[in-house]
Formats: C-alpha cells, sequence, structure tokens
C-alpha cells in the first residue's frame, strides 16, 4: 500500500471518530438536543383559555384539561387541540359536540389570536354568533375547514368569509341566517363542500359553485 495512502486513510479515520465521540459527548450533555419538544405559544395559550372562560359552561368537563393539572401551560396537550410539530401553533381547534346541542354562553374575539388555525368546528356549541363576531372568524385567513352548524349563527354571512381563500370545506347548516349570500363567497376557489340547509336565506346560490364545488347542500333544496 502507498504510504501517503495509508497515511492519508488513517487520518481521515481519526477525524471520522473524533467528530462522532464529539457529537455522543454533546448530546450527553445537552440531553433535550434531538428530542426537541415544541412549546405552546403563550398568547394563544391565553386566547384558549378567554374562549374557555367565554363558554360560561357548568360543567367543565368538557375543557377540564385547559389550563389544570400538569399540563396547564402547555396548551399543545389539551383536548380538543392539535399545534404544529415545527412552530407550537395552534393549528386545528375541534370543540364540536356530536351528540347535543351545548349552550355555551358567547364566543370572545380571543379566537382572532390563533392566527394558524387551519381547522375550526364550533358545530353543536350555542353561543348566539353574530355577524359582528362572526368577522373574526373570518380573520383566520389560513382555515381550510370551517364548522359552525347548529352553533346559533344569527343575521347575514359576513362578506368577510369570502377573504378564506384556503377553504376547502364550509358547513353553516341548521342557523338562523338569512337574506341572500354575499358575491364575495365567490372568492372561494378551493370550496369542494359546501352546507348551508336550514336557514332562510333567499335569493340564489352563485352558478359557478355548481361547477366547482363536488357537495353543495343549500338552504333552497
Amino acid at each position: 500500500m502507498n504510504p501517503r495512502f495509508s497515511m492519508a486513510f488513517h487520518y481521515y479515520v481519526f477525524i471520522v471518530f473524533f467528530m462522532h465521540i464529539s457529537v455522543l459527548h454533546v448530546l450527553a450533555l445537552n440531553p433535550m438536543i434531538g428530542n426537541v419538544t415544541v412549546k405552546c405559544i403563550e398568547s394563544e395559550r391565553h386566547a384558549l383559555l378567554a374562549l374557555k372562560h367565554g363558554f360560561h359552561l357548568n360543567n367543565n368537563a368538557w375543557l377540564s384539561s385547559w389550563g389544570h393539572g400538569d399540563n396547564q401551560k402547555e396548551c399543545c396537550n389539551w383536548e380538543h387541540i392539535q399545534c404544529s410539530n415545527e412552530t407550537g401553533h395552534v393549528l386545528k381547534l375541534d370543540l364540536h359536540v356530536s351528540d347535543h346541542i351545548v349552550r355555551a354562553g358567547s364566543i370572545t374575539t380571543a379566537l382572532a389570536e390563533l392566527h394558524h388555525l387551519n381547522y375550526l368546528d364550533l358545530s353543536y356549541i350555542s353561543f348566539n354568533l353574530t355577524p359582528s363576531i362572526a368577522i373574526f372568524v373570518a380573520s383566520l385567513t389560513h382555515l381550510r375547514y370551517l364548522n359552525l352548524s347548529h352553533s346559533g349563527f344569527q343575521g347575514k354571512v359576513p362578506h368577510q368569509f369570502g377573504n378564506l381563500l384556503f377553504l376547502e370545506y364550509l358547513d353553516l347548516a341548521y342557523n338562523s341566517l338569512f337574506a341572500e349570500i354575499p358575491p364575495q363567497i365567490s372568492n372561494l376557489t378551493n370550496l369542494l363542500y359546501l352546507h348551508l340547509g336550514s336557514n332562510s336565506f333567499h335569493g340564489n346560490i352563485p352558478p359557478q359553485f355548481g361547477i366547482r364545488v363536488r357537495e353543495v347542500l343549500s338552504a333552497y333544496v
């Protein structure tokens, strides 16, 4: 074997071995490296607690994990919530009740602090959702899924809902909505499912929905 090649090879092996030992040493001194846990965003934790407080529920078992126990500060471990594994932002808030309608006081504007939500389900939670509060829902422009059915939603559909450009699923059924559907809803070019049944709308559904939306369950049939 060429002496120069042999020396270079042994030098390379030594460098690789030294780097391996160094990495093991660093991991031993820092056990959290390689097992990083993303923490809850503090402002979003406060927003979630404000939502809970606004519901005024007599039976808090529904949201008993919010702000109590070992995970009181770690909102990503609370029930009905899913966070990003990379950023810690709350991405999913699923508070629906499937068996019966829960009467839950009011929903607060704190919801608008959850800027990164892409999934929001508040169905079967009757809190008399008004258009003024719904505008804050419309500020959650990352939403892909929005279910407000059976929520006591009253009045007109805010035209600001047309800002939810990523929305694929929209359910506003079984509420007290009336008037025409605002034309801005036509901006929802990614919408695949639209349920408007059991309201008091009048006028026509924008015709482009019949072409683009896979399933339209309307208030007119």
